[in-house]
């Protein structure tokens, strides 16, 4: 019967494939971000972001910087999303020198010219 038996899943993280890192023309993520802050690393033009609330990882590459603190990016997630997306970064300093990362992403496109970069874009993020 339909009703009887068990059945089991596996689930398995799927392997991401790095960009290529022979770039011509590459942009680099400003250095105030570079390195590791919460649920974000940051080196060179690439960005690592790990989302609890989606979760899965959102690996970026910056392609492109139309104005300072945002980027269009390449989007590439574990759960096997591909994209591109604008990709904003700017700094927030909290008591005396903390310094706090605030970033935002928006929706994941196809195609790199419907990812737009701009402040009325990132009200609807991810």
């Amino acid at each position: 019967s339909h009703l009887s038996g068990k059945e089991s899943f596996r689930l398995n993280k799927k392997k991401i494939h790095t960009h290529n890192s022979h770039d011509k023309k590459r942009v680099v993520l400003p250095t105030w971000t570079q390195g590791k802050w919460d649920s974000i690393e940051v080196r060179g033009a690439d960005l690592t972001y790990r989302s609890q609330e989606r979760m899965t990882t959102y690996h970026m590459r910056a392609i492109h910087s139309p104005t300072p603190g945002m980027f269009h990016a390449k989007v590439v997630t574990e759960c096997g999303d591909k994209g591109y997306a604008c990709l904003a970064l700017q700094p927030r300093h909290a008591g005396s020198s903390a310094a706090i990362l605030e970033m935002k992403i928006g929706q994941i496109n196809t195609q790199l010219e419907d990812a737009t970069c701009s402040d009325l874009a990132l009200e609807d993020p991810l």
